[in-house]
């Protein structure tokens, strides 16, 4: 069921007039550009001047944080976004098939009308416009053996989406040629995996602009295909491509799901290129941090990407797809995670200075050095993740180094609040268990682990057996775990 804010949003735009939402005032006005909108704060409440109903929602959210930190002149004046496409891509849980050959992955939250509603309302509250709907291009992460099939008309569930004036995007095989096109014009436009080998005839960007030739002529006018090639960098096929055809490419090397020190070379390789066609390009990012404590772990994996958003001109770049497991609850980090990626979609502001606004509305109480606590996090857990690749180490002092700093960052967080300090008490066990773990594996002495009893109930880990679980564990019931494994994993 749509919420008061949609029926009045929808009113207002279709006769022309004012409204109020959440002390805003909402003027739609043919003068404004499409994806932007002018706002002024006068008599305590914000006047928004926008053209298109999707923005007026996302204005509604932006400027109703601006006015709750009291970062108000940040916000003020004409407010565009920087890049247009800011799209969520959930993970899947299920399937559907279009056809016999070509199966479209759901994510949970589509299988319910309520939580379709509620999946939409949060994507457009942290200022996301679009939606990717399919499985993600990687089966490992995708863990497709416990995929199910579901047998659900799944048009009504696209149609709803829609109303929310969502982009929608269907991440697919490159077989859509059996595909109805009642299918293809719910959306937007195909999120398409190209994987080609050349030949003694064609090379692969050739084998590859003729696939995206065939794709084009298949799908409805006005459609858009975003490719995904393996093997072959986007810059060696900008210059073929129509104006049908935007490239994505992995924000870190060989798949999204690097650690983020481990960037993709087509970021310096843009910086060095003299010259760029106007075909659109977008990274995807693993911005909730998949395989690297989705969200409960207390890190930033939004703010790794910093440099890297801030060096995208608006030309190629035309925004960014965000990886995600489950939608969370305001208030929560990997909320905090979500919304700064957003935040530096829209303006390209650094992400410390987001975090701060972020923090003032839903934490002000938190502590002043708490982004040094979370970046001192995100350092250990990336040393994990890279370790946990390889056994090699720069120095053979370093496992004991990452030691003393979690002993270190288990007294720096002695005095925060209780919910706060369970995020870091809980990653510290995991990280000692992955450590004690490695040492094993490895054939590496470690001189001191600290004095925390490890036989507690942790996300990632289990007491007694080596390795990270392929899923976290929720908690016992009623724990301070369940609970903040709830606000993360919403919906």
């Amino acid at each position: 069921m749509f919420n008061d804010n949609f029926n009045l949003l929808t009113s207002a735009q279709d006769q022309g007039l004012e409204t109020v939402i959440a002390d805003t005032i909402i003027q739609f006005t043919p003068r404004a550009q499409k994806g932007g909108y002018s706002a002024h704060f006068e008599r305590k409440q914000w006047r928004v001047e926008t053209n298109d109903f999707i923005t007026a929602q996302i204005a509604i959210n932006r400027q109703h944080m601006a006015k709750l930190s009291g970062h108000i002149r940040e916000y003020s004046g004409y407010q565009s976004p920087k890049f247009e496409i800011r799209a969520l891509w959930p993970k899947t849980s299920s399937q559907v098939l279009l056809n016999k050959n070509t199966p479209l992955g759901i994510p949970s939250f589509f299988l319910k009308e309520s939580t379709i509603h509620l999946f939409c309302e949060r994507t457009i509250e942290l200022g996301y416009n679009s939606i990717v709907i399919g499985s993600w291009f990687n089966q490992a992460v995708n863990n497709n053996s416990e995929i199910k099939n579901e047998s659900i008309d799944i048009t009504s569930s696209l149609m709803l989406i829609k109303k929310y004036q969502l982009n929608l995007y269907f991440a697919l095989s490159e077989d859509v040629d059996h595909v109805e096109d009642l299918f293809l014009n719910s959306c937007d436009g195909l999120i398409v995996n190209i994987n080609c080998i050349a030949t003694a005839d064609c090379t692969m960007q050739e084998l590859v602009i003729q696939k995206l030739c065939c794709l084009e002529k298949r799908l409805p006018k006005g459609k858009k295909i975003i490719a995904y090639v393996n093997g072959i960098s986007p810059l060696e096929l900008t210059e073929d491509c129509s104006t049908q055809t935007l490239l994505a490419f992995p924000a870190t090397a060989s798949d999204p799901f690097n650690t983020p020190e481990n960037a993709n070379v087509l970021w310096q390789d843009l910086r060095l290129k003299k010259r760029l066609s106007d075909t659109p390009i977008l990274p995807i990012f693993n911005t909730c941090g998949v395989g690297f404590g989705e969200g409960l772990w207390p890190l930033l994996p939004s703010c790794f990407w910093q440099k890297y958003i801030m060096s995208m001109d608006s030309s190629p770049f035309i925004g960014g797809i965000c990886l995600m497991n489950g939608m969370p609850k305001k208030g929560s980090l990997l909320d905090a995670n979500l919304w700064l990626m957003q935040e530096m979609l829209w303006s390209q502001k650094p992400a410390d200075l987001l975090f701060e606004t972020w923090v003032k509305v839903h934490h002000p109480d938190w502590p002043k050095q708490i982004i040094q606590l979370l970046n001192e996090v995100g350092d250990i857990a990336k040393w994990f993740h890279k370790r946990s690749k390889s056994n090699e180490t720069k120095s053979k002092t370093e496992p004991d180094i990452i030691s003393y700093r979690l002993i270190e960052l288990e007294q720096s967080i002695s005095n925060l609040e209780e919910e706060l300090k369970a995020y870091f008490t809980f990653f510290i066990i995991d990280a000692r268990r992955i450590l004690m773990h490695l040492s094993k594996r490895d054939h590496f002495p470690l001189t001191k682990l600290g004095t925390e009893e490890i036989i507690q109930s942790a996300f990632w880990t289990v007491n007694g057996k080596g390795g990270v679980l392929e899923q976290p564990s929720s908690g016992p019931k009623g724990s301070l775990q369940e609970k903040i494994y709830g606000q993360n994993r919403w919906i």
